[in-house]
């Protein structure tokens, strides 16, 4: 509310401004708003029904921001079959950087960890807790393209000052085209190869028979 009265008293004081600029100096106060309200509202509209008329003009133009998807349509079998073929043999090449953000942004969710057993997942929440990163070898098998990374990690999670190094397979899917997912390569998951845990944590004691009764008799003869 208080951005609609801000948005009001601006447009009040521009009016006025205008008013005074297209009017004599001695007019009065009440003439002077009315010249200036009305030449700024026709100002406005006139603005805004340019700008309207310019987003009608490129939208028409780039296909509603899909231009190359409007061209794919255009195209015949053949050109639709090596364009797509293209795209297959041409999967994503991820910087060093790009690959940091993947990791960031990728939810491991219920993904185990199998050098370390806890409830909690493994996150990685800034880049100042990738102590480092680089890249492997890469494979393509059909619709797959997957991407072999080596990091080291210095997270909270799944456990405080939790330090851990190992090897991770980040993993790209082909679509064919549909309404979630354009036509082209996308991003699908990292998968935890194997890793190793290099801070120490206190082990839990796990209750058992032992512990229950710590005097009592156990040898079977």
């Amino acid at each position: 509310m208080r951005f609609l009265f801000g948005g009001i008293a601006i447009f009040l004081l521009i009016a006025f401004i205008v008013g005074q600029i297209f009017t004599p100096r001695r007019a009065p106060l009440r003439k002077v708003f009315a010249k200036g309200f009305m030449i700024t509202a026709i100002s406005f509209l006139t603005i805004g029904a340019v700008l309207g008329a310019g987003a009608l003009i490129y939208y028409a133009i780039s296909g509603n921001g899909n231009a190359s998807k409007n061209r794919y349509e255009k195209m015949s079998v053949e050109e639709k079959a090596m364009y797509v073929d293209s795209l297959l043999t041409n999967p994503p090449n991820t910087s060093i950087d790009e690959l940091k953000d993947t990791f960031i942004a990728f939810r491991f969710g219920t993904t185990a960890l199998p050098c370390f057993k806890s409830i909690h997942n493994f996150d990685v929440v800034s880049l100042m807790q990738i102590e480092h990163l680089e890249k492997g070898d890469s494979k393509l098998a059909g619709k797959i393209f997957e991407t072999t990374a080596y990091g080291e990690f210095k997270t909270n999670q799944p456990a405080e000052e939790f330090h851990m190094k190992g090897t991770f397979t980040v993993q790209y899917l082909f679509s064919e085209g549909t309404r979630d997912k354009p036509l082209g390569w996308h991003f699908s998951k990292i998968i935890v190869s194997d890793c190793e845990v290099l801070s120490n944590h206190p082990v839990e004691d796990i209750i058992g028979q032992d512990s229950l009764y710590p005097d009592l008799e156990r040898r079977v003869k």
